[in-house]
């Protein structure tokens, strides 16, 4: 039970409004339990209490007061710290929050959203990876035109796309999207992810 209150009361609107009661195939659900709308339009359903509902389960023998974690983080700045990185896995963004919920815990807090968090900073950070690889394989072709002595700026950069695109590959890209995206071959990208699979299953 780490569902941010106001995410789970919007989630269980949306299930009720939308997942089956007011189709054409569960007629009978939205004439029992329906509310009529004000002006005679049909039924609708509203969930109310759910907030409440969650807070008492929760706190349901447990004193501790609840902690949203966008306030935890406010107040102790852990996103920022760079424990998580694009290429964190599931596993390590749950153990992360599990450390944020022992910490907050330490403090007197009960957290909730850690997980959620954790989840939202590093597809953020994989948005930021992926139009940076833009950039630099725009830069690249640049440099690999130019006639100047851009060797060791060139050498840079190509160290920078092979990170962003070995990363990429381990977010779920296709080799067709890296490729494009980083303006190298599709076979460079793939014989990259399968030089990257081996040394995983070493």
């Amino acid at each position: 039970m780490r569902r941010p209150l106001d995410e789970l009361a919007k989630d269980c609107e949306s299930i009720t409004r939308f997942l089956g009661s007011n189709e054409h195939w569960h007629p009978e659900v939205n004439e029992a339990f329906g509310v009529p709308y004000r002006d005679g339009s049909g039924k609708g359903h509203d969930v109310l209490g759910v907030r409440a509902w969650y807070r008492s389960v929760l706190m349901a023998g447990d004193p501790r007061p609840l902690k949203e974690f966008p306030d935890w983080d406010a107040e102790h700045g852990r996103l920022a710290a760079g424990d998580i990185t694009s290429t964190s896995t599931d596993a390590e963004l749950d153990r992360w929050a599990d450390r944020e919920e022992e910490n907050a815990a330490r403090q007197g807090w009960r957290l909730l959203g850690a997980r959620e968090a954790a989840a939202a900073h590093r597809e953020q950070l994989r948005n930021r990876g992926w139009d940076r690889l833009a950039v630099v394989g725009a830069d690249i072709a640049e440099l690999e035109n130019s006639t100047d002595a851009v060797d060791k700026k060139l050498e840079t950069t190509r160290q920078e796309r092979l990170h962003l695109v070995t990363a990429a590959i381990g977010w779920g890209r296709s080799d067709s999207e890296i490729a494009t995206r980083a303006r190298v071959p599709r076979r460079a990208v793939h014989e990259l992810r399968d030089t990257a699979a081996a040394a995983q299953q070493k």
